[in-house]
């Protein structure tokens, strides 16, 4: 119950909410390119993600 009064944990449900309600949107226009929309989130998210677990790898050799 705490979690859930705390800004963390309302911060996390808003994203989650307005992420839910962005492809619900784009997926009831058009379901190819809801597609499109969540395959190149989720590469771009994947590909910062890389980055920063190289940067911190590289960081951490010297």
């Amino acid at each position: 119950m705490a979690t859930t009064l705390s800004i963390k944990g309302q911060t996390v449900m808003l994203f989650n909410f307005m992420t839910t309600f962005g492809i619900g949107f784009v997926m009831k226009n058009s379901y190819k390119a809801g597609f499109y929309v969540m395959g190149g989130t989720l590469f771009l998210i994947l590909l910062v993600t890389f980055l920063f677990v190289e940067n911190r790898k590289a960081s951490d050799r010297t």
